[in-house]
């Protein structure tokens, strides 16, 4: 047995078929571990052909993850939450990949939509998910789980490696309106991960950006505990990955920093043009404080660079992002700063861009009409 797909569910009834269906033509199995459901979860999935085994939920993803894991049978895990499908054209990929004897894992790129009814609009994030099935390989963490150790230190210590791939995940869980209620049940898990592991960088950046978008104050002094370790260069804030670029993105985008902050607007500044030159949120932030200050010129060119790293799916795939910052938000902001620098022919492409856009057409429409006033009055 090659390949075991292993899935956590619960109440998923409306999206696991989508799901398991998306995997049946690869999958020697599928094993569902279904954490309470009361709904026909357990049914839908047993009527896709998988194996379902029963979870009691301990408010810990990654202990329901490794229980899924533990009950697989092939030589190949990969991983698919339920409101995800594995899209068609990955499917000889995957093949492809779990034939090879040099790749302890793969990473696999998911699109976070926002909205389903545009399929053509969305982010990526690189993620592992396809490894192999190994005692060692396993899971920590209540919430946004990793693994326990970590997988480049395992593939070089056994000369083997962890490989890009061009498996795509098409991932619904963004798009609905069920985002709070979301963010409410990570900021409990993540409260309790910070209590039985006090100090991670990780969690302390993550639950702090979480209870300021819950509106909760206490995310201030976890977000100023964790600028304090990137400014004393604690090893776990220093790597350059997907939380550092959090923070900095936070410190980037706001107003006023509160009175002691360790990071000031220039040190994270500095920081994003180090460590991210191709993270779109933080280019993003970057040519707003651009333009607040009037640096049309230097804006200009940092959407120029968002527009071009979109075009060539050149940009970080650290965490997802509103992808109309790299769409039609990037190329009208542009339009606007060629408007100011007085690139006039420039700016009057890049409304007609979005001439044929819901969103932005209104905008466009009436930025035209504004420069077609100036050139009259001319």
């Amino acid at each position: 047995m090659q390949l075991s797909i292993c899935v956590i569910a619960k109440n998923e009834q409306a999206r696991l078929g989508r799901a398991l269906g998306s995997v049946a033509a690869v999958a020697d199995e599928i094993v569902v571990a279904d954490t309470g459901s009361t709904d026909d979860t357990v049914a839908v999935a047993a009527s896709c052909g998988a194996r379902v085994v029963h979870f009691s939920w301990v408010d810990d993803f990654s202990a329901a993850y490794n229980f899924s894991i533990d009950h697989a049978r092939g030589r190949w895990i990969l991983l698919l939450d339920a409101d995800e499908e594995l899209l068609e054209n990955s499917l000889a990929e995957v093949r492809a990949a779990i034939a090879r004897d040099e790749a302890l894992a793969y990473t696999v790129m998911r699109r976070d939509l926002v909205d389903e009814s545009k399929p053509d609009v969305y982010s990526k994030m690189l993620h592992v998910r396809l490894f192999r099935n190994r005692p060692d390989l396993r899971f920590v963490g209540r919430i946004h789980h990793q693994f326990i150790q970590p997988l480049s230190e395992i593939a070089v210590r056994e000369e083997l490696r962890v490989v890009p791939s061009k498996i795509e995940i098409c991932h619904y869980g963004y798009a609905g309106d069920q985002r709070e209620a979301k963010l409410h049940r990570a900021a409990r898990l993540m409260e309790l991960e910070l209590r039985d592991r006090p100090g991670q960088f990780y969690y302390l950046v993550e639950l702090g950006r979480t209870w300021l978008a819950l509106g909760d104050a206490r995310g201030e002094k976890l977000l100023t505990e964790a600028a304090q370790m990137v400014k004393a260069r604690h090893p776990q804030a220093v790597q350059p990955g997907g939380m550092l670029a959090a923070l900095l993105e936070h410190v980037l985008a706001s107003d006023v920093l509160p009175r002691g902050f360790p990071l000031s607007l220039e040190a994270a500044n500095d920081l994003a043009q180090r460590h991210f030159p191709n993270s779109i949120p933080l280019l993003w932030q970057r040519g707003l404080q651009d333009f607040k200050h009037g640096r049309f010129g230097p804006c200009a060119r940092l959407l120029e660079r968002i527009i071009q790293l979109a075009k060539t799916d050149g940009y970080d795939m650290l965490a997802s992002f509103d992808p109309q910052i790299m769409g039609g938000r990037a190329i009208l902001n542009l339009g606007v700063c060629y408007v100011r620098l007085g690139r006039i022919d420039d700016a009057r492409n890049c409304f007609r861009q979005l001439l044929d856009s819901p969103q932005y057409q209104q905008q466009a429409t009436a930025n035209l009409k504004a420069i077609a006033r100036l050139h009259n009055a001319g």
